[in-house]
């Protein structure tokens, strides 16, 4: 699809005083190939920027040779056109090899900033406005730019020098949200270690016996009595204990045939399908009374005997995430049900009750801070997101 000006009423608001262009006209596609790959790292362009990739590990997808990947460095900016909707745009910092599914290009002259268009593409990425361009079989999945696209979508770009203000002003300020980000992350890290530390404590006491889960705690159901005109929060959940998310609400009608169950606030969830990844949490506050599929298990421990957190605690540790892995079952991939009643058969370690309570009190210091440190991290990214729109649109200068 070769683009026309009609499509780009955005830029409208840009300063007169800026000039207006195609993308072919300043940049080429760089495709350079080298007989040396071997002795490049293969790089990685992940929302969270470039990435060099572990080819000695077996994570993600590794080619049988990167013979036909493009070389690429600092003066390139890379995009993964293949997927509009969790592609992005960066620049490395470093030589490395790309897959050839990305596009990189170069510029053609000084007068451009590559670091300035990068930004500029980043706000076209996060305000889906690529999306209105893309093409593809599947509108919302695997929605591609092509490279003729590419090359015809017009660029602002006001003189070099104010340019080169707006990526020194956009580096300085990005770099201290990412600081802030990097401490916050950092802070639930810590957390979660200590936590595993005093699980190991238990796991490592040969004076704490062990008893069988079935004996300690009950599976609980709580069936909806399903009401077509009523609206119900359907939940799911992040794996390796990173807690509930919501869908949006829908009403009882359009539920399809699946039984739901209530859960409440304190109740420990296990997914029935995700349990070997570690797809396990406790229910806060903000998640009672919505609904979990049947292929979640809902689990409350006995009172004075086990808490629910210390549960949490056990399952997000080596040996617990051990017992839901060797419990869940399948013919291949990541189809593995987890058989509830044989890991109720399992015995797992009870410390004494005030070593629960120092775990359990751990573990709610935990979620409460993440949780503050997720609705920080969305206002910083809504902050970052703004402010290079803003200023690589002229919307306002930069220093303000």
């Amino acid at each position: 699809m070769i683009l026309t000006n009609y499509n780009f009423e955005w830029l409208n608001s840009v300063p007169k005083k800026w000039h207006l262009d195609r993308v072919k006209n300043h940049f080429y596609i760089s495709d350079i190939q080298t007989k040396d790959f071997n002795n490049y790292p293969l790089l990685s362009l992940t929302m969270s920027g470039i990435k060099e990739r572990n080819t000695d590990s077996n994570e993600g997808q590794l080619a049988e040779s990167y013979e036909k990947y493009n070389l690429v460095d600092s003066s390139c900016i890379i995009f993964n056109p293949m997927d509009l909707i969790s592609g992005w745009v960066d620049i490395p910092n470093i030589e490395g090899l790309i897959s050839p599914s990305y596009i990189a290009i170069k510029a053609r002259s000084k007068k451009i900033n590559p670091h300035f268009i990068k930004y500029y593409f980043q706000s076209m990425y996060k305000e889906k406005v690529l999306f209105n361009f893309g093409e593809g079989v599947h509108y919302d999945y695997r929605w591609g730019l092509g490279k003729e696209s590419l090359k015809n979508f017009l660029i602002p770009y006001p003189p070099i020098e104010y340019q080169n203000e707006v990526v020194s002003y956009l580096d300085e300020k990005i770099q201290k949200i990412n600081d802030l980000e990097n401490k916050s992350k950092q802070t639930i890290k810590i957390l979660k270690e200590k936590i595993l530390v005093l699980i190991e404590n238990v796991l490592t006491n040969e004076g704490v016996e062990r008893t069988r889960l079935e004996n300690i705690l009950d599976l609980i159901e709580r069936p909806i009595k399903r009401v077509e005109t009523e609206s119900y929060n359907k939940i799911g959940m992040y794996n390796w204990g990173n807690g509930i998310f919501k869908y949006p609400k829908e009403f009882g009608v359009e539920l399809g045939d699946s039984k739901f169950k209530y859960i409440k606030e304190g109740d420990l969830l296990i997914s029935g399908q995700f349990a070997w990844e570690g797809s396990v949490s406790i229910v806060e506050k903000e998640y009672n009374n919505c609904i979990a599929s049947h292929r979640f298990h809902v689990l409350n421990g006995h009172n004075g005997v086990i808490l629910n957190q210390y549960l949490w605690a056990y399952f997000i540790s080596q040996e617990g995430h051990w017992l839901l892995n060797v419990n869940s079952f399948g013919s291949g991939g990541r189809n593995r049900p987890l058989n509830i009643r044989r890991l109720l058969k399992e015995k797992i370690p009870i410390p004494d009750m005030d070593t629960q309570v120092e775990i359990k009190n751990l573990v709610l210091q935990y979620f409460k801070y993440k949780k503050q440190s997720e609705k920080r991290l969305n206002l910083l990214n809504e902050y970052r997101e703004s402010l290079i729109s803003e200023v690589t649109m002229g919307k306002s200068k930069v220093g303000n």
